[in-house]
């Protein structure tokens, strides 16, 4: 065992255990224990230390079975490599002799095994298909570390061609339309490829740089399998549902397609030989079905068990630097079907009444599981679409003053956009002249599409930046006192903490933990159900719960609040037994503080944990610090959740954040923790002390010294291992009533080995803030993990829909993004209770969303003398009322990036804010919302300068601001060319975040050249506050019953066909002809 230079941190197993007493061999990989690669690849230690054989082999108590990937050892592995390094001397000293095997039959048929035979006296090692873009060969990526690591990267990659010898059949090559990524084959030995005949030592060298992907054009293979046997497929015993986001079109043919499909977000190529119908029949966007094999793991493993904790731990952190070889192009089906019609009727179905699931809710949940799963693929894919996919040679340079861990900056060319490069995502950097690849993580980024330039800072992990400062300094050089060096880049694979909805959907199935008749399978039945309230058998269904009979009040900050009638049917409803409510919360009618009521009044017993959700940081900051400013509710354990990637940027900080209770859990519970628990609690202090210390004080860390470094990298280490530890003392001695967290950080640390898995049974209530962004599949998902909790969804459905990359009526969208809050308000048994009071804006300003979205049914709470701060500051085109449209003279232009950008615009914003700042209004008081990215790009250093808050539509759901101002940018356009023209939901955003005064800017020429389309409005008055009469609608809304009986009204979530096509270019016609300024 010495010949491997790892092999002191293992404990090889008997190798007769494997071999004459070897238990039966299973072909099937369980993904719950042989798990995915993470989109971090092997960055995370956690994960790799789960890397390790998971088989226990005891000659007394053998188990039943074991994988195949179990019968991997180190006596093989070392054999392997002794003869390839024989190939490796032989070829550099001329002295190999290459056997043809030309005269060798091909294999007439394919021939699978699971548990390998000898070779003569050779036991094969085990790889996997990686790629199958190589001609008619694949590359193979090896399954052992110890095979690679950490000297033999030659080894990494190798290539199965056409000339490889089956043991099995004795014939030459193998039926490629039959092999899969992913596929596994056992490999004996290896020959060198045809580069490496040629060139010996150059394609050596190439061969044993650590690669960035499995093939490019530029790759370069030094071995190709010399003898091999395929290993036994395991195919899904159901066809899979696909869905086509691509097809390329040549000649007036389609010569290929793109698609993804069930269990992976990854776009597969689709060629004639693998549809069994002609490509032209394909749309985009289709839905189709395949038979395919069943996923398995990418990931290498260690063949055998570690010596100890710590050489596990020693592995676990060597094995950081290496890639995987992430198949790009996902599981490749083995056929193609178009859809059956009666799919095709149930897909139909389930977007329309979903008759369906009354008839056959189990079958319906299966389905459902599919469908929703192939959409998040679809979805995640085209997320990644625009990603930066090239390995790029840029000059860096180190920033100074010196970070820790070190930051370097560099320029990519010929970037018309960021294509994926954003904070947070991981890179790739490999500097030539050493021998492995270093991760860091993109710090900031700077986008100039005038020059196509994308200027990116990247920081080292603690763990690298000794290997990146070291590397830098010998391959380096000074040049005008920066130090300097040439690296390469590569952007790494989103996270799925980026996307996580989309991505976990897509991986799992979504239903596999729902029992019958538990309560997360009571909401799913009921967010399906076409069942009229009060025909249910379920007691808490048969009525909503009743008035209280008398108005309610809280003690909030230490003031007395009284709830509007709809805030109290809200708080009433929600807080009851009902699995499933929602609440239609138009802007500014206080919906977080009623949900802040539910979460509180849900939680009072002991037993009872309570989640709230939503998507943002910020806004679960929100939630949290209304939360703890009910008196009434001070006995409350509070918890904010927030992860530790985004703690590094937290910018709203709580006091009950996780990481703040955990730290001063010994000093808090001293009397009722155990000797143990406390040492842990006080050394988990000193070390989060330390963590926190360079959090809040960034300042000070390019002034670390190296003892400095070594305690953050301990502490780092320390803190991330005794977590789970700290969570479950925690839940022992301050038992959370609520926890806050946003939907990524739910659903990651509830998932397989999260921190709040061991609890997921107590958790009892889900809040979904802001439900209109949260997509359907996760409502599901939550059902599904979190079973035994009822869910209240808070949010407006005339605000933002969750954010996609695809057309709003494609496939991918209506079966994976639709909004939570349009399907509530559809489904007949869920009760929604309206809130219709609105306390931000002037009075005045409520007729532009009433008009835009509420149909008139947005009543004020708040009088006009307290919204003044403009109109005692400046005169406006209508006395009283804090609304102008300023006339700006001049022509958008499109950049690079395709978006728009409108330079007049841009000049004549900067002089009225300077204007509004000189009249005394404070600069934290007025924000600044486009509708173009490119026109937030170009304006944005000037309103920094100012200490003006800048933002896009899309970006400022859930803010308010004293004073908005909104930039529409673009001129010259048409209802078919100005993409936000479509959406009144954007619009009623972007109107609606001001409490003081709005003032729009825009081209009114282009405006007026499209006076032939509707206009709605006829006169100023619509504009003026009106308290309009309230309509009681019927249908699907819930009548809630006032105290003296009489029924209550609800909005009308109704409207007329084509009533919003124009809404707003009729509604900037209105601004045009009523309140124009011409700046």
């Amino acid at each position: 065992m010495e010949l491997h230079p790892w092999a002191k941190f293992v404990n090889p197993r008997p190798i007769r255990l494997l071999r004459q007493d070897c238990p039966p061999v299973s072909s099937v990989l369980d993904v719950e224990v042989y798990r995915h690669l993470p989109d971090s690849g092997y960055l995370s230690t956690r994960f790799n230390r789960s890397l390790f054989p998971k088989a226990v082999l005891r000659p007394d108590k053998m188990p039943a079975s074991i994988p195949f990937i179990e019968l991997q050892h180190l006596e093989d592995t070392i054999n392997f490599r002794a003869k390839s390094k024989i190939v490796i001397d032989q070829v550099l000293s001329g002295s190999y002799s290459d056997v043809d095997t030309a005269h060798i039959k091909p294999s007439p048929y394919q021939k699978y095994i699971t548990k390998p035979p000898p070779y003569g006296s050779t036991y094969p090692v085990l790889y996997q298909v990686v790629s199958t873009g190589y001609g008619p060969g694949v590359i193979l990526e090896a399954k052992d570390f110890f095979v690679v690591g950490p000297d033999r990267r030659d080894l990494h990659c190798i290539v199965l061609d056409q000339y490889a010898v089956d043991i099995v059949t004795g014939g030459r090559g193998f039926n490629k339309n039959n092999m899969s990524v992913k596929d596994f084959v056992w490999v004996y030995n290896v020959k060198p490829t045809r580069q490496a005949l040629q060139s010996p030592a150059s394609v050596l060298k190439q061969a044993s740089l650590p690669r960035t992907m499995a093939l490019d054009t530029s790759s370069v293979f030094f071995f190709r399998v010399s003898h091999f046997a395929l290993l036994t497929v395991t195919d899904l015993p159901d066809q899979v549902y696909g869905i086509i986001l691509s097809r390329t079109i040549r000649a007036d043919r389609v010569i290929h397609a793109r698609a993804v499909f069930e269990g992976c977000p990854e776009a597969v190529t689709l060629t004639p030989s693998t549809c069994t119908f002609p490509l032209r029949r394909l749309a985009t966007y289709e839905v189709v079905s395949a038979r395919t094999r069943v996923n398995v793991s990418a990931a290498m493993r260690f063949c055998e068990p570690p010596v100890s904790f710590e050489s596990r731990a020693q592995l676990a952190e060597l094995v950081r630097s290496f890639l995987p070889m992430h198949p790009d192009e996902g599981i490749s089906p083995l056929a193609v079907f178009k859809l059956p019609q009666v799919d095709e009727a149930w897909l139909a179905d389930r977007l329309g009444r979903f008759h369906n699931f009354q008839r056959d809710p189990v079958g319906s949940k299966q389905r459902l599981s599919k469908i929703c799963n192939v959409a998040c693929s679809a979805l995640a894919a085209v997320h990644a679409v625009g990603d930066d996919k090239q390995t790029r040679k840029v000059l860096a340079s180190i920033c100074t003053p010196v970070w820790y861990p070190l930051r370097v900056q560099f320029t990519l060319q010929d970037m018309a956009s960021e294509a994926g490069w954003a904070p947070g995502r991981h890179v790739i950097t490999w500097i030539p002249g050493t021998e492995r690849l270093i991760w860091a993580k993109v710090v900031t980024i700077t986008s100039d599409p005038t020059r196509k330039t994308v200027t990116v800072v990247i920081q080292a992990f603690t763990w690298s930046h000794e290997a990146w400062n070291r590397a830098f300094e010998q391959h380096g050089r000074m040049l005008e006192e920066k130090h300097i060096c040439d690296i390469c880049v590569r952007l790494g694979k989103s996270t799925t903490a980026a996307n996580p909805v989309y991505d976990l959907v897509s991986r799992s199935n979504i239903f596999g933990n729902l029992r019958p008749r538990v309560m997360g399978d009571q909401v799913v039945n009921l967010f399906y159900a076409n069942q009229a309230i009060g025909t249910s058998d379920e007691p808490y269904l048969r009525d909503l719960p009743p008035p209280s009979g008398h108005p309610r009040s809280f003690i909030v900050s230490g003031r007395s609040l009284t709830l509007t009638t709809d805030q109290e049917d809200a708080v009433r409803i929600g807080s009851g037994q009902l699995p499933l409510v929602a609440i239609q919360a138009a802007y500014g009618t206080g919906k977080t503080l009623v949900g802040s009521l539910i979460a509180a009044l849900t939680s009072v017993s002991s037993k009872d944990i309570t989640i709230v959700t939503t998507s943002t940081n910020a806004a679960v900051a929100q939630f949290t610090e209304t939360l703890l400013s009910l008196n009434d509710f001070a006995h409350l354990n509070i918890v904010r959740h927030i992860s530790d990637t985004a703690a590094a940027d937290n910018q709203t900080p709580t006091s009950v954040d996780l990481g703040k209770i955990l730290r001063t859990l010994g000093d808090d519970y001293e009397e009722q923790l155990s000797h143990e628990d406390l040492h842990t609690c006080h050394e988990f202090q000193e070390y989060r002390e330390i963590i926190e210390n360079y959090l809040d004080h960034p300042e000070l860390i390019p002034n670390m010294s190296d003892e400095d470094k070594e305690e953050y990298e301990i502490a780092e280490r320390y803190v991330s291992q005794t977590l789970k530890r700290m969570v479950n003392i925690m839940f022992t001695v301050r038992r959370p009533s609520i926890i806050c967290m946003t939907t990524a950080s739910l659903l990651n640390s509830t998932a397989s080995g999260g921190i709040f898995t061991p609890y997921l049974t107590e958790f009892t209530t889900v809040i979904g803030d802001e439900a209109s962004q949260i997509p359907e599949p996760t409502l599901l998902a939550i059902a599904g993990r979190l079973t035994r909790a009822r869910h209240v969804y808070i949010g407006d459905v005339h605000q933002l829909a969750p954010h996609v990359k695809c057309p709003p009526n494609s496939s991918p969208v209506l079966h994976g993004a639709r909004s939570v809050m349009s399907l509530l308000l559809q489904s007949s048994p869920v009760p929604v209770a309206p809130l219709i009071t609105t306390f931000r804006s002037h009075p005045a300003l409520i007729a532009l969303p009433n008009r835009i979205a509420y149909a008139g049914q947005l009543v004020s709470g708040t009088p006009a003398q307290s919204r003044q701060i403009l109109l005692t500051t400046m005169r406006f085109p209508a006395p009283n009322i804090p609304f102008m449209f300023v006339d700006v003279k001049g022509e958008s232009a499109q950049a690079p990036s395709k978006s728009y950008y409108n330079e007049s615009e841009a000049q004549s914003c900067q002089q009225l804010l300077e204007h509004l700042i000189r009249l005394g209004i404070p600069a934290r008081y007025i924000c600044v919302i486009t509708f173009y990215r490119e026109q937030y790009r170009q304006i944005k250093p000037t309103l920094d300068s100012l200490n003006v808050e800048l933002t896009t539509v899309d970006s400022v759901q859930g803010r308010e601001k004293e004073v908005v101002i909104l930039l529409t940018t673009k001129t010259d356009f048409s209802p078919a060319t100005a993409e936000f023209l479509n959406d009144y939901r954007r619009l009623n955003v972007a109107v609606s975040r001001c409490r003081h005064g709005q003032i729009v800017f825009g081209h009114a020429e282009s405006l007026r050249k499209q006076m032939t389309y509707p206009n709605t409005y006829n006169a100023p008055s619509n504009f003026r506050a009106e308290r309009r009469p309230r309509r009681t609608s019927t249908g699907s809304r819930r009548q809630f019953a006032t105290e003296d009986g009489g029924p209550r009204h609800s909005i009308s979530m109704g409207r007329s066909p084509g009533h919003h096509d124009y809404i707003l270019l009729d509604l900037i016609l209105c601004m045009v002809l009523y309140y124009c300024y011409v700046l």
